[in-house]
């Protein structure tokens, strides 16, 4: 028979419930960085699909509709995202409640005929890769990297 401390019992109910908790996760878990577009680098871009006239209100739907077309090779090299929560100076695209989607050069995901209606893609010539490491400043915008993408809890 095992017998804990009240600081040890503390510490297995902390692991267990954390274990609990993420092998129920449905959704990837992301973090905010900053303010503005997300870049791999200052004065770099991402490969990236933006879901205009979303209406999003909070990261999480962002979060959900990135999640969404995240499938086959692109889940591997997906960034975060970033919610506009305000109109875009300079920018007449977009607009508050457009969801960005970022993604390692090239590689966006493939997209069935009813998400190319919805979804519009921007894929530079000259992008860069690698984890968000900057962001554009840009009033309004919010910045989120993924911290661990839903395959990884849930194969």
């Amino acid at each position: 028979m095992m017998f804990f401390s009240r600081n040890e019992k503390q510490v297995v109910s902390l692991v267990a419930m954390v274990l609990y908790i993420a092998s129920h996760v449905e959704a990837s878990i992301y973090e905010r960085v900053g303010d503005g577009l997300c870049q791999p680098a200052p004065d770099k871009e991402y490969s990236h699909i933006v879901k205009y006239g979303y209406g999003a209100d909070r990261a999480y739907d962002c979060s959900e509709a990135c999640d969404g077309v995240n499938d086959g090779e692109a889940r591997y090299h997906y960034r975060g995202f970033s919610i506009v929560k305000g109109a875009l100076r300079g920018s007449p695209a977009l607009y508050k409640g457009n969801c960005l989607c970022f993604y390692d050069c090239h590689h966006l995901p493939e997209f069935s005929t009813e998400l190319e209606d919805v979804w519009s893609r921007h894929d530079p010539e000259y992008c860069a890769e690698g984890q968000v490491s900057a962001w554009d400043g840009a009033a309004g915008v919010e910045c989120y990297q993924v911290l661990v993408e839903k395959s990884v809890l849930n194969p």
